[in-house]
């Protein structure tokens, strides 16, 4: 690679002790990313055996950091893994597992790096609903919400809230939901779009999306007969499906 020069590689081997070849070769001269992931576990007593993923085409080292109440108690390292391994490790309080607390390698997606060692869904973490988006939050599910005003002719003013997860980076599954009130037209109203992401590093396509919408609002305002001399004024609404 330009810049780093055979004897420079050498020093930083000699003076870290280790094979850095996954380092120059892979994440310094190509566009490879890290996705390491903790897929797994199962224990017998306080035996732990992690399942970890690899989701790229190089081994690099890191470590497994066991935690209780947030602390790190213990750390055992791995020189690395091709496609799926397993780690065993031994820890009495642990209550979960994260690959690189300390944020040592840069790991593209930080979010699948923990798992519980008891309930249901590990992998899965606590829900935070925020007014705001924030960085840095990536150990909780995220539940964004908004207040939110609209206008048209049919409903008029229209008052409502957004929940939504959409925030960098980009998610496997992202979601948008906007339900209005129309004080007009007195009826529910607003939009909705669901997208499901696939990350491909190896085709001719870094990144494929699907998305499906939905959107209903008041479209007319007309009048309807009743009887032979009466008609009431009714305001038709649209309710409209849209996938891309």
């Amino acid at each position: 690679m330009q810049g780093i020069g055979a004897f420079s590689i050498f020093v930083f081997q000699t003076v870290s002790g280790k094979k850095l070849d996954w380092f120059f070769n892979d994440v310094l001269s190509t566009n490879k990313t890290i996705d390491l992931r903790l897929t797994g576990i199962k224990h017998t007593g306080f035996n732990y055996q992690l399942k970890v993923t690899n989701k790229v085409g190089f081994k690099t080292p890191f470590e497994i950091n066991g935690l209780q109440n947030g602390k790190i108690i213990t750390t055992t390292k791995s020189e690395g893994i091709d496609g799926i391994g397993k780690i065993n490790i031994q820890c009495e309080s642990c209550d979960h597992f994260e690959i690189d607390t300390y944020h040592n390698i840069p790991d593209i997606d930080r979010r699948n790096n923990s798992i519980r060692t008891k309930g249901l869904f590990k992998t899965v973490h606590p829900v935070a609903v925020r007014l705001l988006p924030k960085f840095g939050t990536e150990k909780f599910t995220n539940i964004h919400i908004m207040p939110t005003v609209g206008w048209n002719e049919y409903n008029n003013w229209m008052a409502g809230l957004t929940l939504y997860n959409k925030f960098l980076p980009v998610k496997k599954i992202e979601y948008s939901l906007t339900t209005f009130y129309g004080f007009g037209d007195q009826q529910i109203a607003g939009t909705g779009n669901l997208c499901y992401n696939l990350f491909n590093r190896k085709g001719a396509f870094d990144f494929i999306g699907f998305k499906l919408g939905a959107r209903r609002f008041a479209y007319l305002n007309d009048l309807t007969r009743e009887g032979l001399t009466q008609f009431r004024d009714v305001t038709f609404h649209y309710n409209r499906l849209e996938p891309s």
